[in-house]
């Protein structure tokens, strides 16, 4: 029986270590425009959005993303919260697709394959069918997509 797409997209604590900074950094445009894309494409009904700055440790965080069993892990990539992000992804090794985008991601997207499948480059808000296979821009040849 083949298991329905679980998407869960996370934003990452902002920085725990950071003193000044009391609360998270908000799922971002991203984010929210990726869930409401695989929505209405109706590439699965089943998309949650964990966000970071409303638990009270990292470890409960992980825990929470982990019992909703996700298909598909999605992480944007901010300098601000990688460390996070990356110990996140780590510690979900049996999540079959991990996704991750942003500023970070597009000026290092060798480094992100490391431990994601999928790294969105510029600026790849859209999501459909279509956009699940690597593409380039028109008179470029920067890819908008790297796969693992």
């Amino acid at each position: 029986m083949d298991r329905e797409l679980r998407v869960a997209f996370v934003s990452a604590p902002y920085r725990i270590f950071d003193t000044y900074r009391k609360v998270g950094k908000h799922p971002t445009n991203g984010i929210v425009t990726l869930a409401g894309e695989l929505l209405d494409h109706g590439i699965t009904d089943d998309v949650r959005i964990f966000d970071g700055a409303f638990y009270g440790s990292m470890e409960e965080l992980v825990s929470d993303v982990k019992s909703f069993e996700p298909s598909m892990l999605g992480i944007p990539g901010y300098t601000g919260s990688m460390p996070e992000a990356e110990r996140i992804f780590k510690s979900m090794p049996d999540v079959p697709i991990k996704i991750t985008g942003g500023p970070y991601s597009s000026a290092r997207p060798e480094e992100l394959l490391e431990y994601c499948d999928v790294v969105f480059v510029a600026r790849r808000r859209r999501a459909s069918r279509n956009s699940l296979q690597p593409q380039r821009k028109m008179g470029s040849s920067v890819p908008i997509m790297h796969l693992k």
